[in-house]
């Protein structure tokens, strides 16, 4: 912790030391070093800023951030901008200073260096959530194809789920944004909605990421990273991104490799557990019957993914359930099939409690009557027999 009592009292002094061994000092290690102590200082100043002081720690970093210095330099630099953008409220304020924040932050991931494009995709994710109301005419194209580029080239996977988490961040502050105008009704504040903007282009980069995830591999990977980004802006966009997600189920599902397919169903479950009521009717339209294909499909793998597709239907949409031919084909589907997997079984009995729950729903969301039976009623026996057996598995 720093001694804020010290370093009030010094604090002239401190600023013109720190600054001098910035400015004049040759050796890279001891710049980095007195970037270091801003750093610090920025993350642990608290209630205890002083704008005067981090002024003129804003315009040290910036000034060593720029193109042509050192990258060691720029690096230290730009990670302890990501600590100083708490205070930029005041700057922010000013288009020449912001133009010239957002352009050294431009110049930063521009780089090939890709500890700075870490950096510099921190940084914005800071800046996006400090910074909400200013930041509309940054997000250009280019910036935008930058980031996929990212996703789509390098081999560094914190930098791909850096990339991935940075477009989360984006998506987040549109939702919590119009999560606080309904909440203030009084204190309206401009949805920008970033992520329309840029959902086009991300969200089919988000799903060839979905491609490469790993069953077997527990730990937290850039797959998950992308779905749960997919699922924030399915959420926000469903009715914007209704062609790119019918093509994206058209063009996948049959493919040869397992990982598509796999990843079709995937990507089906998060949309229609997160896509909105105007859109359900459409993507059930073109996804149905891929769905029921899948669900007999020889990988395992996609199987599973088609059942949690298939009960995701059912739950969020109960009043699917009132077209009985379908629901049940939907049943049959999943009941008929054998018990082969632990994971399987869990994903078909999931689905199936689901179908039922919708077809009762469904039945008595207009009448407060209980019925005597449904459709399913007669299954009921093989169903527990099912669900003792998995217990078993």
């Amino acid at each position: 912790m720093i001694n804020y009592e010290l370093f009030y009292a010094k604090s002239d002094n401190t600023i013109s030391f720190i600054e001098t061994k910035i400015k004049k000092s040759d050796d890279v290690g001891v710049i980095i070093a007195a970037i270091e102590v801003i750093k610090y200082i920025c993350s642990d100043i608290g209630e205890y800023r002083s704008f005067r002081i981090h002024k003129k720690f804003l315009r040290l970093l910036l000034d060593c951030m720029k193109k042509g210095v050192d990258d060691r330099i720029r690096l230290a630099a730009s990670e302890a901008f990501t600590y100083a953008v708490t205070y930029l409220d005041e700057d922010f304020t000013f288009p020449a200073q912001r133009d010239e924040i957002m352009a050294t932050l431009f110049g930063i991931l521009e780089s090939s260096n890709e500890k700075l494009q870490l950096s510099a995709l921190s940084c914005y994710a800071e800046v996006f959530c400090v910074c909400y109301d200013f930041c509309e005419q940054y997000l250009t194209e280019e910036f935008i194809l930058i980031t996929t580029n990212v996703m789509k080239t390098t081999t560094n996977e914190f930098l791909v789920r850096t990339a991935v988490e940075f477009w989360n961040t984006v998506v987040s502050s549109d939702i919590e944004t119009i999560k606080m105008n309904e909440k203030e009704k009084m204190s309206y504040r401009r949805v920008i909605y970033y992520s329309k903007k840029a959902a086009s282009i991300i969200v089919p980069c988000l799903f060839e990421l979905l491609c490469l995830a790993n069953p077997d591999d527990d730990a937290w990977t850039f797959p998950d990273s992308a779905a749960v980004t997919l699922k924030s802006f399915v959420h926000l966009c469903s009715n914007e991104l209704l062609g790119i997600i019918i093509t994206i189920l058209t063009s996948n599902w049959s493919e040869n490799r397992v990982e598509r397919r796999e990843a079709t169903m995937h990507f089906l479950g998060i949309v229609i557990d997160n896509c909105g009521p105007s859109e359900i009717d459409t993507i059930l339209q073109y996804s149905f019957d891929i769905v029921t294909k899948l669900c007999k499909d020889e990988s395992l793998r996609v199987r599973r993914r088609a059942y949690e597709a298939l009960g995701y239907i059912y739950w969020n949409h109960n009043q699917y359930a009132r077209d009985i031919e379908k629901t049940k084909k939907s049943f049959n589907i999943a009941f008929d099939e054998t018990l082969d997997d632990p994971k399987l079984a869990y994903s078909r009995l999931w689905a199936l409690g689901h179908i039922i729950e919708a077809s009762y729903l469904s039945v008595t969301e207009n009448s407060p009557e209980r019925p005597e039976t449904l459709w399913v009623s007669c299954y009921f026996q093989r169903l527990f027999e099912m669900a003792f057996e998995s217990l078993n598995l």
